[in-house]
């Protein structure tokens, strides 16, 4: 049974990331990229999948945007079931709608692939901590999809996308939770892999 605690976390940073002003959303989009190109994981990455923000999401576009220019492939999510694969895109992808009224790339079942195939996955959050306990929607989502990935491989690498006051100072994680290796805000790069 979920953490009532992670309920309420979830329910009240919701609503306070849907009052963000959309100048906020965009400046700290913006600034995303800037923390990015002295990261090992990041440099050394030729995959990177990421995910259309909804909701006042931190946006990754500039990441996505910033790593094909680096020569990267990107991904985004697309939902199979109860786990997510990974199809490519670019600036000519096609979208179409998908569950939840995301858009995703109107792509073959057989180009999607696995999250053990990508080097860094970008996940969306609405709270962590600084142990890399992560609260996300409660969709569990990227959770089944990474069940069987421990935090001690190097492949995906896990970094949560937020803003720093999505930064809390503790979470109870669920049994089930697959932590982050690292969290980037618009302000600070927090590595948890000590």
């Amino acid at each position: 049974m979920p953490d009532p605690n992670q309920t309420q976390i979830r329910q009240r940073m919701a609503a306070q990331r849907l009052a963000m002003p959309t100048s906020t959303v965009s400046h700290c989009a913006g600034r995303f990229p800037l923390h990015l190109p002295s990261f090992s994981p990041f440099e050394e990455a030729s995959s990177v999948a990421a995910y259309l923000a909804v909701k006042n999401e931190a946006c990754p576009a500039n990441i996505l945007e910033h790593s094909r220019e680096l020569g990267k492939i990107t991904y985004l999510p697309v939902i199979v079931g109860e786990i997510l694969r990974f199809a490519p895109v670019d600036n000519e992808t096609v979208f179409t709608k998908g569950k939840f009224g995301i858009p995703i790339p109107d792509i073959a079942s057989s180009e999607l692939v696995e999250a053990c195939d990508l080097d860094v996955i970008v996940m969306p959050l609405l709270a962590f901590d600084s142990q890399g306990h992560r609260v996300g929607m409660g969709g569990g989502f990227y959770d089944k999809t990474l069940a069987n990935v421990s935090r001690q491989t190097e492949k995906p690498f896990l970094l949560g996308l937020g803003y720093e006051w999505q930064h809390v100072e503790s979470l109870k994680p669920n049994p089930w939770d697959v932590p982050l290796h690292a969290a980037l805000t618009e302000s600070a790069l927090h590595d948890f892999r000590s």
